[in-house]
């Protein structure tokens, strides 16, 4: 009955903890724990009431009512948490409830040692009882065996010994499995081993020595193994008394651990994340420094200050040791010392817990703005990462083993580092916009990692997986350049597009250098150009991860370094070419630098009307003023927004499909770039002479062609007037969308007609913003029908800028109706140009439509 007491009060000693450990921390998924665990310690006050009922069977009448009230003691605190908990359980938040699971723990913890400590004198006392009277028993064996009595009484003495020892021998295992000292189970299992052996042999060599009380020999052993078995039961008194003095540690750990489940507030005062980083990995060192040593005292000392640092903390680090299983873990060490499997999984949870820490140490150092200095690091991080990777990829191609294992090694351990410095600064940095610049970084790194070593691993096995892994080479490489944010990290496109502008720019200055035939402005123009490329397709290699197509930009960005610049370099050096063969090659690396466009920009047409309009302001501004401070301001824009459009309009020429139009665009497109280039030199010669009249007619020179380059071929229009007047129409949203198209070109080719009154001018206009109207609801219901992102987008774009220009043409015409009989030329010019673009618009969002309908059902 009382081993039964004990075992039960040390399960109910292991449930009441973990029901603490998840009450304190009560969340929604930890909340079936707690309910749970109320349950279980409910059964076990069912089970300790039936085992109050059997303790009638002890001998004390003294000793019985003392364990019936401490048993009834815990009865009452078992109850008291239960409630507790079931309240606990149905609202998360009752602080009450949670103080009560506490509070009723600790009383619990505190009666159950009151009955540990009254079975424990119970069992010393009967252990020592019963050693007492095996001695006796043996010492009344030996004067049977020495002096004359009859045979019945030997034999019944030595019945009594071997009975009385094998119960002692299962009393002293029982004993000895509740003894946390290694010494004293040694001694006891020592002591068990003896007394099972020798107590036999005792009696039978008993037997012969009366058998032969001459014989000395015998005699001689008995007596050896008489003093075997005596110290045996000596050892067995021993442990009894020593061992109760450090048998209730188990739970005294428990009721120390109650206080530091309580103590779950940050600490007083504000020590600041770094130093509550170094406050714990000091902790966590004295605490695995402690626990090795089985120092109860002194390791929940640390527990108690970890748990509050460890809340400081916890929001910074993920699937890390917490302190709940942190606390768990320890009192499972400390209540078994000697099961080094548990240690050692303390030891390696704390561990990782300490790496984490110190990645978080480091960027508790980091800044809260992207310094210089920081951006030197990440260049060096950059450059370390393109060396090491390219080295990787020429010892795979070497096949050269050893070196290759070598390089992948450290390659993944430098993206490592700029994976952790993207989440360091993440965490840092103030500006929400690099935050998420540099989470999205940091998962592109951590994405690449995998690919790049099992790919290492097949290439450097089987050949023919090379193409993967240089696919896995290049991405790990464009997530490492991506550590170095744009300046605009909000529209990073932006930035490609200025680095293309760039390349564009050094192609011109290459194109006037041959042209004038000065070799060494050819040279370097071209070294200027080879730069420019390089540079360029860094930032745009940084960009690819982020793309919505990157195996679209990965191409271009390819094909226009590793091919295009290395035939310009060769088609320039060889002597042979003629100057138009070289300037052939120089347009053809142009509309390649322009090919980027098209993949990073998503409305190439909207964005050279804005450009336009911006162009109209700054030409106005250039002619009406002569000051210094204002041409200073507006020339720049000037020249980067013409650069721009020439590198839009050569992109456009690339998408465009009717040929006419194509070479419309490059033409302008290149003439443009030409008298640019121009423009560039007189103003950078005569930059202090201001406005002169010579740079005003170069300006509007500039100003005709951008016009130009923006407007379609007259002739092209009406053959998309023609085309959209004769589509099918039906039922289907995509007939639909088509017969209002075709309904707008009909009206469109009547007002271009001219033949027309003012108030039918009004009539035709008003039907055009309606049929716009339903363009734009049977877009909207067309892309969730459509499968390719781009060409929903195009479909979108398309739709919302022909309602815009209809809105603008109902404006137009009514000026034009209002003004009739009068000759206003720019009110006809406004009116042509819309109608055109608004064809445009019409042609763009039909033939993405005409596409994406050959993929539906």
């Amino acid at each position: 009955v009382v081993w039964n007491m004990e075992h039960f009060l040390e399960n109910v000693a292991d449930s009441v903890s973990q029901l603490v450990l998840f009450s304190v921390d009560t969340t929604e998924e930890n909340i079936n724990s707690v309910e749970g665990g109320a349950k279980i310690v409910e059964q076990s006050a069912k089970a300790l009431n039936d085992i109050v009922d059997k303790l009638s069977s002890l001998e004390s009448p003294e000793m019985k009512d003392k364990l019936g009230d401490a048993a009834n003691d815990v009865t009452d605190g078992i109850k008291q948490i239960v409630e507790n908990a079931r309240t606990l359980a149905n609202d998360l938040s009752n602080a009450k409830a949670k103080k009560g699971v506490l509070d009723g723990s600790k009383k619990l913890l505190q009666n159950m040692v009151n009955c540990l400590q009254l079975t424990d004198i119970y069992q010393c006392a009967s252990l020592i009882k019963n050693s007492k009277e095996l001695i006796k028993q043996i010492e009344e064996l030996r004067a049977h065996t020495t002096e004359t009595h009859s045979e019945e009484a030997f034999i019944e003495i030595a019945k009594q010994s071997l009975s009385s020892c094998v119960e002692l021998v299962s009393e002293a295992d029982e004993r000895s499995q509740l003894i946390p000292q290694l010494k004293y189970h040694e001694l006891v299992q020592e002591a068990k081993v003896v007394l099972a052996k020798d107590i036999q042999e005792l009696i039978s060599t008993s037997v012969k020595c009366l058998e032969d009380p001459e014989n000395k020999e015998t005699e001689e052993q008995r007596q050896r193994v008489e003093q075997n078995v005596l110290q045996a039961l000596e050892d067995i008194i021993l442990v009894a008394q020593e061992s109760s003095k450090g048998l209730f540690d188990n739970l005294s750990v428990d009721l120390d651990l109650m206080t530091v489940m309580e103590s779950t507030s940050a600490p007083s005062e504000d020590k600041g994340l770094y130093r509550s980083i170094k406050l714990t990995k000091d902790a966590l060192s004295q605490l695995i420094e402690f626990t090795k040593k089985g120092d109860k005292h002194n390791s929940i000392d640390q527990l108690k200050a970890i748990r509050p640092l460890l809340a400081v903390i916890s929001s910074h680090i993920t699937g890390c040791l917490t302190a709940n299983d942190l606390v768990a873990m320890t009192k499972t060490c400390l209540l078994n010392p000697t099961d080094e499997a548990n240690l050692n999984e303390l030891c390696s949870s704390v561990d990782r817990l300490q790496s984490a820490l110190d990645i978080l140490l480091e960027r508790a150092n980091l800044p809260t703005s992207l310094t210089d200095d920081i951006r030197d690091t990440i260049k060096q991080i950059i450059n370390e990462c393109e060396i090491t990777i390219e080295a990787l990829a020429q010892n795979v191609f070497l096949s050269d083993q050893p070196k290759a294992i070598q390089s992948a090694k450290a390659a993944l351990k430098l993206l490592n580092s700029a994976c952790e410095l993207a989440a360091g600064l993440a965490d840092r940095l103030e500006d929400e916009a690099l935050t998420a610049y540099f989470l999205a970084t940091n998962r592109a790194i951590k994405s690449t990692m995998p690919p790049l070593l099992t790919t290492t691993k097949s290439a450097l096995l089987y050949s023919e997986h090379r193409p993967e892994f240089i696919r896995a080479k290049d991405f790990a490489l464009y997530a490492a350049f991506a550590l170095l944010p744009p300046k605009n990290v909000v529209h990073p496109e932006n930035q490609i597009l200025d680095q293309i502008k760039f390349i564009q720019e050094h192609l011109s200055l290459l194109r006037a250098a041959v042209k004038s035939g000065d070799s060494m402005a050819i040279q370097a123009s071209l070294k200027g150009v080879l730069e420019a490329a390089k540079d360029g397709a860094r930032a745009i290699q940084a960009y690819i991860p982020f793309a919505d197509n990157p195996g679209d930009l990965q191409t271009v960005c390819l094909s226009l370094v590793n091919e295009h610049m290395q035939n310009l370099g060769h088609a320039v050096v060889e002597k042979e070419n003629s100057t138009d063969q070289i300037i052939e090659v120089i347009q053809n690396t142009c509309i390649a630098n322009a090919q980027i466009v098209t993949v990073v920009l998503s409305n190439i047409s909207k964005r050279m009307e804005d450009n336009q309009t911006k162009l109209t302001k700054f030409f106005n501004q250039l002619n009406e003023s002569s000051g210094v401070v204002l041409f200073e301001e507006t020339i720049p824009k000037i020249q980067d927004l013409v650069n721009e459009q020439v590198v839009i309009g050569l992109a456009a020429a690339d998408e465009c499909g009717n040929p006419k139009q194509k070479d419309h665009l490059n033409s302008t497109a290149t003439e443009l770039s030409i008298e640019l280039v121009t423009f560039n030199e007189n103003f950078s010669t005569n930059h202090s002479d201001g406005v002169t009249d010579p740079l005003k007619e170069q300006a509007k020179t500039l100003q005709t062609l951008c016009t130009k380059l923006v407007t379609p071929v007259k002739g092209d229009s009406n053959e998309l007037l023609e085309r959209i007047s004769t589509l099918p129409i039906d039922d289907s949203t995509t007939g639909k969308l088509y017969a209002a198209s075709k309904l707008i070109a009909l009206d469109l080719k009547e007002l271009l007609s001219g033949d027309i009154s003012g108030a039918d001018m009004i009539k035709c206009a008003r039907r055009i913003c309606n049929q716009a109207h339903i363009i734009v609801k049977q877009s909207q219901l067309f892309i969730r029908k459509c499968r390719d992102r781009r060409l929903s987008n195009q479909i979108q774009v398309g739709s919302m800028s022909a309602r815009t220009k209809c809105v603008q043409l109902k404006i137009i015409c009514a000026v034009k109706a209002a003004n009739s009989g009068s000759d206003d030329s720019s009110t006809e010019e406004q009116l042509v140009g819309c109608v055109l673009g608004l064809t445009k618009d019409l042609h763009s969002t039909i033939s993405a439509a005409e596409i994406a309908a050959l993929t539906f059902d």
